[in-house]
Order: C-alpha cells, then structure tokens, then sequence
C-alpha cells in the first residue's frame, strides 16, 4: 500500500514490534521501545516526487525485479487515500499522549 523505491531489507530487530509488512519486504515498520518509530517505506511522497523518481531514475527502472514506470503512479493513485488515512491514525497515536 506505501511506496517504497528500494532494493534494501532489514530484520526485525530483538524487541522491536512489526507495525508494518509487505509481499517483497516483510519488515516495513516497526517500533521499538516507546518512543522510536522505523520506516523503510515512503508515506510523504508525492506524486510529483514519484515522476521526477522516474525522470531521474530511469536505469533503476530496467533493474532485475523493477516495476514498469507507470505502475509507479497508478498504483500511488490507487493507494494514495489509504496512505493518508494511515498516516493520520499514526500520527494521533504517536501524539495521543503528549
């Protein structure tokens, strides 16, 4: 559902809590402790950023395993609403008791 643009995973670390996953990546999110928050995806992307990524990027776009160029977009388009509605309640959950 998050754009992510990366080759990179990581494990989850000892004591840490998933938060997020994904098909290609199973750790996208964790927490650790209370107060620390990791993120391997992109919730503040743009579309504008998306297309200067791919104006910018376009070797990356012909790598082994790369997504074609317009399905970078479409699929933003298509998750753009549930990206912003996860990006509030993660927010105001942070915050709640601050």
């Amino acid at each position: 559902m998050f754009y992510q643009c990366h080759r990179e995973g990581f494990e989850l670390p000892i004591g840490g809590y998933l938060l997020a996953s994904g098909q290609l990546f199973a750790n996208q999110a964790f927490r650790y402790g209370e107060n620390a928050f990791c993120i391997q995806f992109h919730p503040e992307v743009l579309a504008s950023d998306i297309n200067r990524w791919l104006e910018r990027g376009e070797k990356r776009l012909v790598a082994p395993g790369a997504r074609q160029a317009g399905t970078h977009l479409s699929d933003f388009v298509r998750c753009d609403s549930a990206v912003d509605h996860w990006v509030s309640r993660f927010i105001s959950t942070i915050f709640k008791s601050a």
